[in-house]
């Protein structure tokens, strides 16, 4: 990559290959520790910022590059983003075998399943595309 510019790069994506490739992490720069600018110019960044995640998760989706798990508070960001065709049928993920147990929620969209520590139980709702 020669003519990157690097204030233009506002999230980056960390995959692994699990059934395809699996977002395992985002990562977005840091726009609040910027005192030295105007409140106005931080608010126009910001905007940029949240312009820029909607286009990388819409990115991500419509390309079919990967699927991803998303729980909590990430959960708001991607119910904003995305659609009910972009969420991955919890029979799906059963069907592909990933994890040993998932229980699927009353909304046949979230489901349960065991943490990567096998301890406790967590809610999931996943988007994307599961690679064959």
């Amino acid at each position: 990559m020669t003519n990157l510019d690097l204030k233009k790069v506002f999230y980056i994506s960390v995959f692994r290959n699990d059934h395809g490739l699996k977002l395992a992490a985002m990562a977005r720069r840091d726009s609040l520790r910027r005192p030295s600018e105007e409140r106005a110019e931080r608010e126009r960044y910001w905007d940029d910022e949240n312009k820029a995640c909607v286009t990388h998760i819409r990115f991500l989706l419509d390309n079919m590059i990967c699927w991803m798990e998303i729980s909590d508070n990430m959960e708001f960001i991607f119910r904003r983003t995305c659609t009910l065709s972009d969420v991955i049928d919890p029979n799906e993920i059963r069907n592909h075998h990933i994890f040993h147990w998932i229980d699927i929620d009353g909304d046949d969209y979230h489901y349960f399943r065991y943490d990567k520590d096998g301890v406790h139980i967590v809610r999931q709702i996943a988007y994307g595309h599961i690679g064959d």
